[in-house]
């Protein structure tokens, strides 16, 4: 069975994180190991609070999984603190022909911010380019990008972006779930452009759908398939998660 490595933080309700990436990985068929960088408290309606782990803990939590384990592919979510950023980007500068899935994780879905600016800054200047591919939201591509992203057209300009400016990244999946009237994702990886829309808007936002999409490109990715079909397969497999709990 193919590994998959989370770095994330623990949702208590079970909608985001660390439970939902596990969740993930066991529908897939991949064995699921997991980082956690925050204990947090909060549910689907509400954030209460942040608690990252020192990056002490963080890096004594690698070196167990690296000690017995084989990796296949990471999933990368919620990192908490600028400290732990470094710490996976040391990591990764170690694991470099590691298939990495970067979700940059900077608010909860309810607006709590979880990683402050000089965090998001190493992110920003270390982590995208060590990274397979990179699944901003709107909003994580406009504070990554520094522009206005509301728009198919202004994804396609972030993606580029993303692509240009951080050199060794594979590819960038921007997705649209925060569009005002659709939710079609943009894929670009240096050569080709695709969209990927839904086959409808739900009327009621899902709660942790991009960690399910970031873990589910992880899975394919370590099971061998290509970066799109990768995309491809884990859309459908989130249309049908959002179907489920909308």
């Amino acid at each position: 069975m193919k590994t998959v490595l989370t770095i994330a933080g623990s949702d208590p309700s079970g909608g985001a994180g660390i439970q939902v990436d596990l969740q993930t990985f066991h529908t897939l068929g991949v064995h699921g190991m997991t980082i956690i960088t925050a204990v947090t408290a909060q549910n689907e309606k509400r954030f209460f609070s942040l608690n990252p782990v020192p990056s002490r803990l963080l890096r004594e939590q690698i070196h167990s999984i690296l000690e017995t384990h084989r990796i296949d592919a990471i999933k990368i979510g919620m990192l908490g603190t600028e400290e732990n950023v470094f710490a996976i980007y040391r990591f990764l500068e170690q694991n470099k022909e590691a298939k990495v899935v970067l979700d940059p994780v900077l608010k909860s879905s309810t607006g709590a911010v979880l990683l402050d600016p000089k965090g998001i800054a190493i992110l920003r200047e270390f982590l995208i380019s060590h990274s397979t591919i990179v699944t901003p939201n709107l909003d994580e591509a406009e504070v990554l990008t520094k522009m206005k992203v509301r728009s198919i057209d202004g994804m396609k300009e972030a993606a580029l972006h993303l692509y240009t400016v951080h050199k060794g990244v594979k590819a960038v999946l921007v997705t649209g779930g925060h569009l005002k009237d659709e939710a079609t994702d943009v894929f670009y990886d240096g050569k080709d452009w695709r969209l990927f829309p839904a086959a409808r808007k739900f009327p009621r936002p899902v709660h942790g759908t991009g960690c399910a999409l970031s873990a589910a490109i992880a899975a394919h990715l370590a099971r061998g398939y290509s970066l799109e079909r990768s995309v491809e397969r884990s859309k459908e497999y989130v249309t049908t998660y959002i179907r489920e709990r909308s």
